[in-house]
This record gives C-alpha cells, structure tokens and sequence, in this order.
C-alpha cells in the first residue's frame, strides 16, 4: 500500500480533483485495513523499489509514516529489518542462503546503520545526517 507517498492527495499537482477524491477514499481504506492488521498481528513488511543514495530519506520516510497507523516506533523498525529478513528467507530463490538474515551476529547477512539518537524514541532520526 502506498499510504505515505499518497498521504496527501491534495498536494499531488497532477492528480485532477476526481483523483484526489478517489486517493482519499484509497487512503481511509487503506489506513484502516493496517489498523486491523496491526491489531490481529498480521505480519506486516516495509520497503520498496526505492534503491540508492537519492532514496535514503524516502525508505525512512515509508518507516516513520507507519506510526500513522498506530504502529510504535519498535513496530515500524521491525517491519523494515527482522520481519523483512524473515519474510526474504521464505524464499528459496534468496541470495542469502549460507547464513541467518536480518539478525545482528556472526556469520549473518545484515545492514547496519548507525545513527546519532534512538530511533525507539524518535523515528526522525533515521532522517538525519548521521
């Protein structure tokens, strides 16, 4: 679902009004049925097609809208890290089959990104120069 890069019909300049009205109604839906995911604790995954430096703050971005729907900040980061690596492993065709993915330990495929603050706290540090 695009809920973040939708979130603001109105502010889309190539959208005609009957768009942005159809975009409104996509969006009321759409929140909701995160809503109830989140509350059935369905196995929720965030990412995109969205690769390379031009993109970092968009993929962070995807992440902090997530607390829109109600998720906690805990929630959010894991729909882009653990939960994404779990989901991933589904897949007999990952690249990633001679070690654990989206853990932090020995042996393991992971991205690690540091940044300056806690991300627990405040999500816009993912944003930030760090």
């Amino acid at each position: 679902m695009s809920l973040e890069a939708f979130g603001d019909p109105d502010s889309i300049v190539f959208f005609s009004p009957a768009q942005r009205e159809k975009a409104k109604l996509i969006n009321a839906g759409s929140l909701r049925a995160m809503q109830l995911a989140i509350k059935h604790d369905l196995i929720l995954v965030s990412g995109g097609d969205m690769f390379g430096e031009g993109y970092q703050q968009r993929q962070a971005d995807n992440i902090i809208w997530l607390l829109k729907t109600g998720m906690t900040p805990f929630q959010a980061l894991k729909t882009a890290t653990s939960t994404a690596a779990e989901v991933i492993n589904w897949s007999k065709m990952s690249k990633y089959q001679d070690g654990p993915l989206g853990v932090v330990k020995v042996g393991a495929y992971a991205d690690l990104i540091v940044v300056e603050g806690n991300p627990l706290e405040d999500l816009e540090t993912l944003k930030r120069d760090n």
